[in-house]
């Protein structure tokens, strides 16, 4: 029977040629809000097309994608991007990054990052607080893009004011001239689009 309650916290998933293969759950808990309770290392990845979870001990993994025959996501509790090797199942930390990461893109030889600050106490006692603390850094919303070759960080967009959190982030490939608009403003009945695109020749 489906339940409309949040139990294992199911928040991300990926596919692999083009069929659903595998999700992040952050805790193995089939009782609501069974999950808050094993935030630290009860995270899994898990191949859905056989049930078979092929990463366990994580801490809030989020987001995962495949990759130049790896299978990456985010640690979102302890602030690391990791890879997993498929043939071997071995995981492998490869950077961490001052936030909470939710969010992962690639793109050529490149990977963005998506890391947001603490909202609340929702995220006290977990890793990340150690790991910001030993390494005497603040929390921060941003998006990183990371060089794959060196994992450099080689360009960082920091957002202040109001945004605290950033969930994921898409490439607009061959987009000039993006827009976004809410849907509450006056400005999205505005937009009219005839025909075709439009490029230069």
């Amino acid at each position: 029977m489906i339940t409309g309650e949040d139990r294992c916290h199911l928040n991300g998933l990926c596919l692999e040629n083009e069929e659903l293969a595998y999700v992040s759950l952050v805790g193995q808990s089939n009782e609501a809000g069974g999950w808050r309770e094993l935030k630290a290392d009860g995270g899994v990845i898990m191949d859905i097309r056989n049930d078979e979870i092929i990463a366990s001990g994580l801490c809030m993994p989020h987001t995962p994608r495949i990759y130049r025959n790896a299978l990456w996501f985010v640690e979102a509790g302890n602030g690391y991007l990791c890879r997993i090797d498929l043939k071997t199942g071995e995981i492998e930390r490869v950077l961490w990054r001052p936030g909470f990461l939710r969010g992962l893109r690639f793109y050529k030889n490149y990977a963005l990052i998506c890391c947001s600050s603490p909202r609340d106490k929702t995220f006290e006692g977990l890793p990340l607080e150690q790991e910001l603390q030993a390494r005497g850094e603040e929390p921060r919303c941003a998006l990183d893009v990371v060089d794959l070759d060196t994992l450099d960080v080689i360009h960082s967009l920091q957002i202040t004011g109001s945004v605290k959190e950033i969930y994921d982030t898409a490439i607009l490939a061959d987009c000039r001239q993006p827009l976004l608009h809410g849907i509450l403003g006056d400005d999205i009945r505005r937009i009219v689009v005839l025909g075709p695109d439009r490029t230069n020749s």
